[in-house]
């Protein structure tokens, strides 16, 4: 218990993965005492790991962006949130080539009643270096990140400060230090959204996402082109009587555009597999959406492999569960090659899927699980190899402390020990406000069973813990206009 982490192992049966561990393969899950997601992960150069992420655990606000490292081993090392009160979320990173990593996302932390676009760097120990707050009054939500130069990144989104309709899809250019280069919307008289964005050799820009304003009325697929400097080129819509969507597209060989997604049924209560590519000008080469899971099924992420494609998102057609994760090699005209299903005994889903050439060739698929004993959800991180063998027992990982808050004024609460044993102590390091402290404790169903107000500050206060429920708990404290939150484990 010294190390503060408590480490489950847990076996299931893997429907397609060979069941015996592999050479520089692991599975992490990484949870706390509320909902917690894994966006997406990243290999550095010296062969340590981050997952990007997003953490109702730990930090100081709703939900805040989280920042997990782990080793060569993909062993925990630390954890940082990211945030200032309010909802800040992840929905998509990239890295450079230096090992920073930027995060695109949406959040209520600057904004009144509202959301904004953000977006944030953070070098390889965990500091932030820039957080940039995008949008106006309205509604602005950021989605899609793709690295263009050392300077500079493409973003796409979705904003409610619209002058065509209801909302338009959004692409930006941006620096390093999120300051805009130029901006541009596209959208009729309801609803657009991009989700993902990718470049051609020329620099000529292609989005992809949902249209609800050119087609039947419902939600379809479509694709953008424009410029390298945000002007139009063109825009492809394909219209059905059902909803469906692209979330993330790939440019091949520079002249396939393949975009993959979901497409639902005519009675709206199936979703299928959607995989689609089309010619640099938009016109449409195949459709894969023929897979026909006939359950609910989409894929979130794709990548390329030589001339074939990786795709990875969830399905609830196979596994044991309610949704598993779940992923397919494609050949080049999108005829399935093989699968690979992985989870527990309820629902799980892929986000995100990238090539890890470091150390050999793997792939990393970071998402979501509620299995494996969990109270909430947690961040699971899968490194398999080229072959789609991973190992077949999941390593559970709960942090006990959180880091400083990198975006937070000051520090000026501690909490010790972690994990408690009988006694609770806390200090307030920066007593400026001289007003009282109210402490609140929380079980993991949410269950306020310890609440006091201490009037006196000069010295640190001791609680006794003895009586306390056993397990993660959830700790509040309010004091004046600061409100710390962690998680702490009684053993």
């Amino acid at each position: 218990m010294k190390t503060g982490i408590i480490l489950f192992l847990i076996s299931f049966t893997l429907l397609s993965f060979v069941g015996r561990a592999q050479v520089g393969t692991f599975s992490r899950v990484y949870s706390g005492s509320s909902y917690d997601e894994g966006i997406k992960s990243f290999h550095l150069a010296d062969h340590t790991y981050r997952i990007v992420g997003n953490t109702g655990s730990y930090g100081w606000g709703q939900t805040n962006i989280w920042l997990i490292a782990l080793d060569s081993a993909g062993n925990f090392l630390w954890h940082k949130t990211y945030g200032k009160g309010g909802f800040d979320k992840a929905e998509n990173a990239t890295m450079d080539s230096q090992g920073n990593i930027y995060v695109i996302g949406t959040s209520s932390s600057q904004a009144q009643m509202s959301f904004q676009m953000m977006f944030l760097g953070i070098d390889k120990g965990g500091n932030a270096f820039t957080t940039s707050y995008i949008g106006g009054s309205d509604w602005d939500f950021g989605y899609g990140i793709k690295l263009i130069s050392d300077t500079s990144f493409l973003i796409v989104g979705q904003t409610y400060n619209s002058t065509h309709g209801q909302a338009d899809a959004r692409v930006l250019e941006v620096d390093k230090q999120g300051n805009i280069n130029w901006a541009k919307t596209v959208g009729g008289k309801l609803k657009e959204v991009f989700y993902g964005v990718d470049r051609l050799a020329n620099g000529d820009i292609v989005c992809c996402g949902m249209t609800q304003s050119y087609g039947n009325g419902s939600f379809d697929p479509c694709l953008c082109r424009l410029t390298a400097n945000g002007d139009s080129l063109w825009f492809k819509s394909l219209p059905d009587s059902t909803d469906g969507g692209f979330y993330d597209l790939i440019i091949n060989a520079d002249t396939d555009i393949v975009a993959v997604g979901f497409q639902e049924d005519t009675a709206f209560q199936l979703m299928d597999l959607s995989v689609m590519a089309f010619h640099n000008n938009g016109d449409l080469f195949w459709d894969r959406i023929s897979l026909r899971q006939r359950k609910y099924a989409y894929y979130k992420s794709i990548v390329a492999e030589g001339n074939k494609y990786v795709v990875a998102g969830m399905s609830t057609r196979y596994g044991s569960g309610g949704q598993n994760i779940y992923g397919s090699k494609l050949r080049h005209d999108g005829w399935w090659q093989s699968s690979f299903i992985f989870g527990g005994n309820k629902d799980d889903y892929a986000y995100s899927i990238t090539k890890d050439t470091v150390g050999g060739y793997h792939y990393l698929v970071t998402g979501t699980t509620r299995s494996y004993g969990l109270s909430f959800s947690g961040a699971i991180l899968i490194r398999m190899d080229s072959a789609f063998h991973a190992d077949t027992v999941v390593q559970i990982t709960i942090p006990s402390d959180i880091n400083t808050n990198t975006e937070s004024a000051e520090n000026t609460i501690l909490i010790a020990p972690n994990p408690i044993l009988d006694k609770l102590l806390i200090s307030y390091i920066k007593n400026k406000q001289n007003v009282p402290m109210y402490i609140d404790v929380y079980d993991t169903y949410g269950r306020l069973f310890y609440t006091n107000e201490i009037q006196d500050l000069s010295n640190r206060i001791e609680i006794n813990a003895s009586t306390w429920p056993l397990g993660p708990l959830f700790i509040v404290v309010r004091s004046g206009n600061t409100v710390f939150k962690t998680t702490i484990l009684h053993i």
